[in-house]
């Protein structure tokens, strides 16, 4: 079985359905909103975007990571 799905993937037949596309979409927007949401809480608490330069890297590290291990365990479910 494991020889048959290698040889689809070779062939380039291989597609993610549908469910999974929708998903690896969304994913995308979690650095976006998670972003806003940071703004607005400097916007409200009267910070600058310089003092809160720190909190958006550690969005992007953290969203970095989530995206990763998604692809990660993509990757390995479909070998």
């Amino acid at each position: 079985m494991l020889k048959f799905i290698s040889e689809i993937k070779s062939m380039g037949y291989y597609q993610l359905p549908a469910k999974e596309i929708v998903l690896l979409r969304l994913l995308f927007l979690v650095p976006a909103i998670l972003c806003l949401i940071w703004y607005l809480y400097l916007r409200h608490n009267g910070y600058s975007l310089s003092q809160g330069k720190q909190g958006f890297v550690y969005i992007l590290i953290f969203s970095a990571v989530i995206g990763g291990f998604y692809t990660l365990l993509l990757w390995l479910t479909h070998i």
